[in-house]
């Protein structure tokens, strides 16, 4: 299919953007990772388990450390801001780390 003048683009563009919007401005719900988690592999689920209980970015995620993490949470430098942060709590999310 093809557009012809850049009004036409323009359009699909602030289309595209209005519904990814709408789409970050919901929470997750257990049926949306129930559903995620039904068509990945194992290995996916654990990723998509530690990411849920973090909220850490994928970048972050893979540069982490095993030493960064520790009985009282995970030590976290953030790519994107370069802040320091430290995730607290029982972790749970040590069962999907080891």
């Amino acid at each position: 299919m093809q557009f012809g003048g850049g009004s036409s683009k323009i359009i699909l563009a602030g289309m595209l953007n209005a519904i990814l919007k709408r789409l970050r401005d919901r929470y997750v719900e257990d049926a949306d990772l129930a559903g995620l988690k039904g068509i990945t592999s194992e290995f996916l689920h654990h990723y998509i388990d530690f990411k849920y209980l973090t909220g850490m970015r994928k970048g972050d995620i893979l540069k982490l450390r095993l030493d960064a993490i520790t009985d009282e949470g995970i030590a976290v430098t953030q790519s994107k801001t370069g802040g320091n942060c430290f995730i607290s709590g029982d972790l749970s999310s040590r069962a999907v780390v080891g």
